[in-house]
Parts: C-alpha cells; structure tokens; sequence
C-alpha cells in the first residue's frame, strides 16, 4: 500500500498558503483539505468569467473530494477557517451561494442554477436564478452516490456536464430545466470505506471519477481547548484578495464576482511554458496502471489550479510559480489517489480486458487471451477475468456469428 500522501512547500503559495499556516494552529483540520477548500471556494467566488485555454476552455470551477479514513478525519472541521474568511471577504456570496445540502436529482441541480423561462406571449413566467455561481458542500458526499446509482438517475451526467462547463439541460419534465453559464464547484466528504463501496465501475470509465480531485484527510493534532478564529489576524489576506480584484480591473468595484467580468482568457508567461513543456510529457507514464482511470485530466486539472492561483495573485498572466504551486497541489491529490484506489483496485488484466471492453464495445475469451495473457493464460484465469468484468458490472453476456462466448459493453452502465 501507498504511503501517506504528503504536500510540499511549494503547494502553500501566496494567499491560500499564507491563509493555511494561519489558520491551521486554529483547528484538527487537515491543512490539506484546508487548501483544498480555500482554492474551491475562491474558484467558486470569481465565477464563470476567466479561462484558460487547453483544447477546451478551463475555468476555475473545481470538484474535490476529501477521504478520510474515519469519522473522526475532521473533514468539515477544515471548512469551518475557509467560511469564516470568505465571511469577511464576501458575505454576500457566502450567504447566498454556499448551498451545504444535497440534490435528490440530476433535474434539482439544474433547478439551483436555471435559466428565466418565458411563456408563448413573452411573459416571463420564472425569473430563474440571476447568480450561477453555486459552490455545493456536500458533507454527505455519500448519498449523492447512492442517488446516483439509482436506475433513471441523471445526476452523474448532469455534474459531469457542470464540471465541462457546458449548458444544462432536462427534457424529461413537462417544463424543461435550462442552466447556461452556471458556474459549479464542489467539496464533498466521505470515508474511505464508503467510497470505495459506493463508486460504481462505470463511474472510472465515464469521466465522473477523474474529474475530482481526491484529498486524502486526517486529524492534524488534538485541541481540548480551540483558540478563536480572529479575523484582525486575517485582514492582510483579505486585503491581498482585494487589491487582486483592483489590479485585474484596475478600479475598485463592490463585489468580487463583477471585478472579474472583463477578464476573460489568461496566458502563460514564457517561463511558465518552459516549466510546462517539462512536466507535461511525463504525465501519466509513472502511474500505477489501477489508479489511471482516476487521473487521467490531469493537464486540465493542474491548469485550473494554476489559473486560480494566478487571480489569487491579481495577475492576467499565468507564471512559473503559479504552475509550480499547482503542479505541488496535484502530487498530492495524486498520492492520495494512489493511497485511497491503489487498495481497491480489480485486478491488472481485468482493468485491461475492462479498458478494450469499452474501446471496442465487445470482448471475447480469445481476445482476453491474446491480447491481456499474451497466449499464455490458463482457462482458469480467463474465467476469472470474464467473472470480474460481470462482477463489477462493465460486460453482459452475449453470442455473435463468430463467438460463442462474449461480453458486451453494458451501456445500461
């Protein structure tokens, strides 16, 4: 098994660093998940507006995880320091779109994001909902599994869709849902043990898994007697997040979200390409072959990282520190993945007959033979890769012209 996860220096950049070494003496909380939810929430704040470009637009909505090993990893324990900042930074955003429930349905998250909707004669008949950014806390990260594998659920398509960027939509009601611009971010908690009950195979094949950021999380240290949060003791980061919205703009303006409105597309400075052109070839090619499917957006991952720490530093120009920072961050996230999936993970050859499974859409016995044992497995051992690819619910049995025995894709997954 992997070791504990550990993160580096250069991941406590800036304000957020500044923000973690402050707060970290205040309570158990991971200093870890404390980053973790200072970056989303902040990423949540700006809103849908700056990017950077890699192959698709990258904003700086994040989803996260924080794993902990037990209930007592203090999990919602590092949020409470990240609130009472953004309490002082902006209370308004805290107060109106920090949403710390849950959502029953694909079709409920859309509804918290939705678009005005306007009769046949013009008529507005709902005003929708005017403010689209929505940072979800989801301290029972582990219902939203279980509502997600419900038969008919949307929700995972519906998040994946609000990760991307993309518009949001529900056809299935009599009033169809429409949210365009919403701008989602997401800190879930969860044990290791429910995670790894809950995920479902298809949720590392689809995208859904890759598209967080796994935290592994435990208690920092034991605090019979918690010192105050004292927000005196914040006010230089707080002033530091102001005058970032001053330099972007290059006026003050009330409101953080609309001090960001004309900023759009960040570059990278030529140092910062230099960094880039080093660490992006690499990328994939050390990891463990059963935890690939669970960072496999890497590049995009660390870009949005870097672009929120960019802004955090009032900068329109991503640079080599910035990259530096987000770059320490994911090693983290990696390790963690490897700490938490490396334990569960099936099988080396049934990860392989599962990633040609759902290349090609079919698998058979002789393939499994050829392709995974390279001719010299037994029939014991194909068997057993057949049984784990129906076990974790990836192939359903099948007959064509040629094959006896074959699996196909279950696209009910």
């Amino acid at each position: 098994m992997s070791d504990w996860p550990v993160l580096s220096e250069d991941a406590l950049y800036g304000v957020a660093g500044r923000f973690v070494k402050k707060a970290a003496p205040t309570t158990e909380g991971d200093p870890a998940a404390i980053l973790t939810h200072f970056l989303v929430a902040f990423g949540n704040l700006i809103g849908h507006g700056p990017y950077y470009e890699l192959g698709a637009e990258q904003h700086t909505n994040l989803f996260t995880t924080i794993v902990g090993q037990t209930a007592f990893a203090r999990k919602y324990t590092s949020w409470v320091p990240v609130k009472k900042f953004f309490q002082l930074v902006d209370s308004d955003w805290v107060n109106n779109c920090v949403y710390s429930g849950g959502f029953g349905s694909g079709e409920a998250l859309i509804e918290a994001v939705r678009d005005p909707r306007i009769g046949k004669e013009g008529e507005t008949l709902d005003e929708g909902i005017p403010d689209k950014r929505l940072f979800w806390l989801d301290a029972e990260f582990g219902r939203t599994l279980r509502i997600m594998n419900r038969p008919e659920s949307v929700l995972s398509h519906v998040m994946r869709l609000a990760w991307d960027g993309g518009r949001l939509e529900s056809k299935t009601r009599k009033n169809p849902l429409k949210a365009s611009g919403a701008h989602l971010s997401m800190v879930g908690h969860i044990t290791s043990e429910e995670l790894q009950e809950l995920l479902k195979p298809s949720d590392y094949y689809n995208g859904f898994v890759n598209r967080f950021l796994w935290c592994m999380a435990r208690r920092s240290q034991i605090l019979c007697d918690p010192p105050d949060f004292a927000p005196k003791d914040f006010q230089p980061e707080v002033d530091a997040i102001g005058k970032a919205v001053e330099l972007v703009r290059g006026k003050e303006l009330p409101g953080i979200v609309r001090a960001f409105e004309q900023l759009r597309r960040v570059k990278q400075s030529g140092n910062a390409r230099e960094l880039w052109e080093q660490i992006y070839p690499p990328m994939g090619k050390d990891v463990p072959k059963k935890i690939l499917h669970t960072i496999t957006r890497v590049p995009s991952q660390i870009r949005r990282i870097a672009l929120i720490q960019t802004l955090l530093d009032g900068s329109s120009q991503m640079k080599e520190v910035h990259l530096r920072a987000a770059k320490a961050l994911w090693d983290y996230y990696q390790q963690s993945a490897e700490y938490h999936f490396g334990r569960f993970a099936m099988a080396t050859q049934t990860q392989s007959a599962a990633e040609m499974l759902q290349r090609n859409g079919k698998i058979s016995r002789t393939e499994v033979q050829r392709s995974i044992f390279k001719n010299h497995g037994t029939p014991q051992a194909i068997n057993e890769v057949m049984e784990e690819l129906k076990k974790f619910g990836l192939g359903v049995p099948g007959r064509d012209r040629k094959t006896a025995t074959i699996l196909f894709r279950n696209n009910a997954e």
